[in-house]
């Protein structure tokens, strides 16, 4: 046995003595560093952490793979919870005067209930696993697709946490969502998770055999042909035909002022990058599904003064605030633009 077998193997001798369940737990809460804004655009030290993304579902696998089946489903529900929790612990920043308490009750009812997907994502991986000993390195990525677009189109979707969202710090390999959209690059990501997890356990399982490192390798060089690709596509230059100028407002409102204290300021902020825009002469700007940290409908001199950002811009005004009721009818198919 290599050194390095025998490491793994004292390892796993280590966590299946005893509980352990702090483990997956401390391992969800890394899940998130290949989610932004772990990228070069926060700091180029972090320019390879998206990669980070080819390998957070090992780990999930590896739990969900155990022997004893009870543990191995509770430690898959706990890395789904520090997961969550390593993604959506910002909600608690959120402080509505009078009512964090409720706001950091959510928080946690959240996290155990988005930690069930994970749950779900580990039960399919071992079912299909045991079921197709072959065809699960395709069928698994495909289950969690369909795990993704289930929790999208929940009250708690947060869609921005797909895991295809690892591509867009890479412009060229992102170009793959012009073909399969977000959805698709979340089956190509798993997908290497899968083959990754399987030269793992081949290499320490000594199998024998070359075609997890030669299935590992096609698929990193279709997805070096890929990139090359999406490259050739963004030096293309745009069609001839006639193209709107859209200006996307992002005031980036820190977290500890959106309180009414702060809203005047907010309101300033953003009506000032509104101004600036104006010189660009877009033909439309889009503000945040929350870029008015009210509930605008029932503040009317809030109201008056967003009308006026549009009167100033000489431009239509696509701005979200905070609102209560829930839209009438079924908005999501009437209306050919989704702010979020």
């Amino acid at each position: 046995m290599t050194p390095s077998a025998n490491a793994v193997d004292k390892l796993i001798q280590w966590y299946q003595r005893g509980n352990r369940w702090w483990l997956p737990l401390a391992l969800g809460l890394l899940y998130s560093l290949c989610l932004p804004p772990f990228n070069h655009q926060t700091h180029p030290l972090l320019a390879v952490f998206p990669l980070l993304g080819f390998g957070v579902v090992v780990p999930l696998m590896a739990f969900a793979a155990g022997s004893n089946r009870r543990r191995a489903l509770f430690h898959a529900y706990l890395y789904g919870i520090g997961a969550s929790i390593s993604q959506f612990y910002w909600i608690g920043n959120v402080a509505p005067e009078g009512q964090h308490h409720l706001i950091l009750l959510g928080l946690g009812l959240a996290t155990l209930i988005i930690g069930l997907y994970y749950l779900l994502a580990g039960v399919a991986f071992r079912v299909s696993r045991k079921v197709f000993p072959r065809l699960y390195v395709i069928l698994f990525p495909a289950l969690w697709v369909l795990i993704e677009y289930g929790r999208g189109i929940g009250e708690i979707a947060f869609p921005w946490t797909h895991l295809g969202y690892v591509f867009v710090p890479y412009l060229a390999s992102a170009q793959l969502a012009s073909v399969c959209g977000v959805l698709g690059l979340s089956y190509v990501v798993v997908l290497g998770n899968v083959l990754i997890w399987e030269v793992i356990e081949c290499f320490f399982g000594k199998c024998g055999s070359n075609s997890k490192w030669i299935n590992l390798g096609i698929f990193l060089l279709l997805l070096v042909l890929a990139t090359f690709w999406g490259a050739f596509r963004l030096q293309r230059r745009s069609p001839a035909e006639e193209t709107a100028r859209v200006a996307l407002i992002q005031s980036n409102i820190d977290q500890l002022h959106w309180t009414n204290a702060s809203l005047d300021t907010s309101l300033a902020v953003t009506g000032s990058l509104i101004v600036e825009s104006r010189d660009r002469n877009p033909d439309l700007i889009v503000l945040p599904e929350s870029g008015v940290f009210t509930y605008l409908v029932r503040r009317e001199e809030i109201k008056r003064r967003v009308e006026e950002w549009a009167h100033v811009a000489n431009a239509p005004l696509v701005v979200g605030s905070l609102h209560w009721d829930p839209a009438p009818g079924n908005p999501y198919y009437r209306y050919r633009v989704y702010n979020t």
